[in-house]
């Protein structure tokens, strides 16, 4: 890894990413519209 890399090294991302799939992205929109949302969110396509 380079400098860059490991200088903004998040260590808790996968705390901080919530995996959903296409059918939560309503869900996570509002969560996100009323501030709520904490994190990523990662969709799971398949």
């Amino acid at each position: 890894m380079g400098k860059m890399s490991n200088e903004f090294k998040i260590d808790t991302l996968e705390e901080l990413t919530t995996q959903i799939d296409l059918d939560g992205i309503k869900e996570a929109l509002n969560s996100l519209l009323a501030g709520k949302a904490v994190g990523r969110y990662l969709v799971k396509i398949s």
